[in-house]
């Protein structure tokens, strides 16, 4: 089974992140993996993650600041499996994204890059 591996490179906004997880969690299509690089130290984040209670969120806060770049690489060095997307704190997934990012891949394995289309989110949602 093909899994699509999503790395967020987190550092800021809880409430931001707490959605773009959330709309991970929503996917229509099971076979993903979330792993989180925490480069913040907000009260309460690592027991909202720890609450979640899903065995394909990964959670990890760095022992200390690595910067956006650092993080960025960071999330690389977690990497698993063979497909791979950083994702943004604060943005969302739409419920498909899973499955059409792997529906490509099925159609066209050697592709390189799978870049499906993005609505942009503005100031009022």
């Amino acid at each position: 089974m093909t899994t699509l591996d999503i790395l967020m490179p987190y550092y800021g906004d809880v409430a931001l992140m707490r959605a773009a997880v959330r709309s991970v969690l929503q996917q229509d299509d099971p076979r993903w993996r979330l792993t989180v690089a925490d480069d913040g130290q907000e009260d309460g984040v690592p027991e909202w993650f720890a609450g979640l209670d899903d065995e394909r969120v990964r959670y990890l806060r760095n022992e200390h600041n690595l910067g956006v770049t650092g993080n960025f690489n960071r999330c690389l060095e977690l990497v698993e499996h063979e497909l791979l997307v950083i994702f943004g704190s604060d943005d969302l997934m739409l419920p498909n994204y899973v499955r059409t990012v792997l529906g490509v891949h099925a159609d066209v394995p050697d592709a390189a890059v799978v870049q499906p289309g993005v609505v942009v989110i503005d100031g009022a949602g």
